[in-house]
């Protein structure tokens, strides 16, 4: 699986958590546009900013 793929599946999940407890909001939403962030990076063939996973 690719980062980009890891990512994207990532952001979705953290959305579908928001949606179901809305108490963590605020720590998803800066999670979430990190990882948008990241997302970014990842499609312009930087680097970004997180530590690359395990595959």
């Amino acid at each position: 699986m690719t980062k980009k793929r890891k990512l994207t599946i990532a952001i979705r999940d953290m959305i579908f958590l928001k949606e179901r407890h809305p108490f963590m909001g605020i720590s998803l939403d800066l999670a979430i546009e990190a990882l948008k962030r990241e997302l970014e990076q990842t499609k312009k063939g930087g680097e970004g900013i997180c530590m690359d996973y395990p595959e």
